[in-house]
């Protein structure tokens, strides 16, 4: 079972660029957003430094969009999420956890 411990987003940052680099996690001033059947995932948005905005899913910290204006993001995340189903969204993020492991605004016990 996952217990929330903070209040606090975080996205996972990763360096493909350096593979000798490990993956991390990082602070995001992230705000909750609810998608429409997946109501039960806690979702966050956030407007990055290069001024894009990115919906995650917060126990892996997992961008699903990055796009320069809100709406479109949101709309993008919407029709994503719709197209993969609840059911695979769901083991693609038990699959996330189980390679990176889990944010640090969760905690499992």
């Amino acid at each position: 079972m996952l217990t929330k411990t903070t209040d606090e987003y975080y996205i996972l940052v990763n360096q493909p660029e350096e593979p000798s680099k490990p993956d991390y996690f990082c602070y995001a001033n992230g705000r909750t957003i609810k998608i429409k059947g997946f109501e039960t995932f806690d979702l966050f948005y956030f407007k990055d430094d290069s001024d894009e905005y990115s919906i995650s899913e917060a126990t892996t910290g997992m961008r699903i969009v990055r796009l320069p204006e809100y709406h479109k993001a949101r709309a993008l995340a919407e029709m994503k999420l719709t197209r993969a189903g609840v059911e695979k969204f769901r083991d693609i993020l038990e699959r996330a956890r189980e390679k990176y492991g889990l944010s640090p605004r969760y905690k499992e016990e």
